[in-house]
């Protein structure tokens, strides 16, 4: 089975990228030199981490052999290992694109379909 990782962005981001056929990231990736992605069991903590609540996010699933050579996984702060993209991520690679909806209570509602 192919191992799929994910890319949390806001649609705004998503929709710049559909227009150049890259995403390139934003300045915290650029500052840190890749693209922060996450595998399906750490998308609820990046989400919960890194984005705040009311966000207009999308959630973009990538085949790892999409990325060949430039992902390399790296532990981080908290120890886990993460997926790390050295290289813009290109529009075509995406399998599905996907709204994270948010629940009557204001939490976030991750799309179904993610691999664990």
């Amino acid at each position: 089975m192919q191992k799929e990782v994910y890319r949390i962005c806001t649609r705004a981001e998503w929709r710049e990228a559909e227009s150049s056929g890259r995403y390139r990231g934003t300045d915290v990736d650029k500052k840190d030199g890749f693209i922060h992605l996450s595998d399906g069991a750490q998308v609820e903590t990046t989400l919960k981490k890194h984005f705040e609540k009311g966000q207009d996010l999308l959630l973009v699933a990538i085949m790892e052999t999409k990325l060949g050579g430039y992902l390399e996984r790296e532990k981080s702060g908290d120890g886990q290992e993460y997926p790390h993209l050295y290289n813009d991520l290109l529009v075509n690679n995406a399998m599905w694109v996907k709204p994270i909806k948010v629940s009557p209570d204001g939490d976030y509602v991750l799309p179904r379909g993610i691999q664990v």
